[in-house]
Formats: C-alpha cells, sequence, structure tokens
C-alpha cells in the first residue's frame, strides 16, 4: 500500500524530497515531513481530513524546515498536462488575481498572444494577461490501483489524475487491490489502462 511503502522511503533515509501532490496529500506528506526527509512540497492542500490538521508539516513550515509551492488544484494538473504532451509549459487563466501568482516566481505572466484575434465576447484584447506554468515530470510516482496484471499493465479507472502522473514518471510503484496475474474484464475496454515500465525497462 502507498504507506507501506513511504515508511519504507522513511525507513532507507530519504531526504531531500520533493513532493508533487495531485493535487492535494494527507497522511503520506505528514508522515515524511515529519521523519525529516521532504526539502519541498507542491501542493494545493495538506489536511488530514477529519483528524484535523496536519501538524508535523504546519510545524515544520513555520520553522522553515520546508518550502512550499502553493498550487491550486486546476494548476499542478495543468503542469502535469504539460509534461504529458512534451511541452515546457501549460496556460492557465484562472489564476489571474490570486495571491498565488506573485508567490511562484517560476509562473510566468504574459499578455496573450493572440488577443487580437479573439471571438468577440471572449477575454482577448490588449492587456489580456495569461500564466505560463512550467511542466511537472515527477522523476517516480506512488500511487493505488484498483487492479494490475504481472505484465505491468496497471488499471486506474476513467478521469483519474494517476495517468499523468504514470506517463509522467519514469518509475512507478503502484500498489493494486486485485490478485497477481489477473486479466482485465473486456467491459474495462473503455476504462484508461497504461503500461507502467519500471526501473530497467
Amino acid at each position: 500500500a502507498p504507506i507501506a511503502a513511504t515508511l519504507a522511503l522513511i525507513r532507507r533515509g530519504a531526504h531531500d524530497l520533493h513532493l508533487v501532490c495531485v493535487p492535494q496529500s494527507g497522511l503520506q506528506t505528514e508522515l515524511l515531513v515529519g521523519a525529516g526527509a521532504v526539502r519541498t512540497v507542491e501542493t494545493a492542500a495538506i489536511t488530514l481530513g477529519e483528524f484535523g490538521p496536519a501538524h508535523r508539516f504546519a510545524d515544520a513550515l513555520r520553522a522553515g524546515r520546508i518550502r512550499v509551492l502553493d498550487a491550486t488544484c486546476p494548476a499542478i494538473h495543468a503542469g502535469l498536462q504539460a509534461a504529458e504532451k512534451g511541452l515546457p509549459f501549460m496556460p492557465l487563466r484562472g489564476l489571474i488575481g490570486s495571491d498565488l501568482v506573485p508567490n511562484r516566481p517560476d509562473w510566468k505572466v504574459i499578455d496573450n498572444p493572440f488577443a487580437s484575434e479573439a471571438p468577440a465576447g471572449t477575454n482577448g484584447g490588449p492587456g489580456d494577461p495569461i500564466v505560463l506554468l512550467p511542466a511537472i515530470a515527477p522523476d517516480c510516482a506512488l500511487f493505488h490501483a484498483p487492479l494490475a496484471d504481472r505484465h505491468g499493465n496497471v488499471f486506474i479507472g476513467r478521469n483519474d489524475p494517476n495517468h499523468l502522473i504514470g506517463w509522467n514518471s519514469p518509475n512507478i510503484w503502484s500498489r493494486f487491490a486485485g490478485v497477481e496475474g489477473q486479466i482485465f474484464p473486456p467491459k474495462m475496454a473503455s476504462y484508461v489502462a497504461v503500461k507502467l515500465y519500471g526501473p530497467g525497462h
């Protein structure tokens, strides 16, 4: 399970990790931060849900032991989509006017280069700003999947952000709930199933 893999990272002394939460995280980040394994957290939120705030995370942030790159759910997904498509960045308009943009020097605000060609009634026109978000391509990914087989096929469901992580990461650790060697039923053919390659492939 993801928590077992998280504990294994802690046991082996992982450090200076840059976590990308898709788009938010909870206990896994709390454990890794509490163990001193994390340097940077890129996230839309860290919460333990009904168990309350993530105290180790909050303490580390206040003490300056970690750096937090505040984002939004759409911003993180846009960065992953840019990497998926082989692009250096992805534009996103919804961040304009937020207090996030001034605190993210890696985000660039430009004038819409197509403003003069924008259809009537749209936001196009002179002084039409848009934010460019850099591609997010993690070195590895860790997520839960409901089904997998011994050939490396992982079923991740429809409209799931895990497919973005899977396509963008050269190393994937996935915990699946099915039986090893289980074959996907034909009715699942319309869902997303990606071939994920681990180290050495």
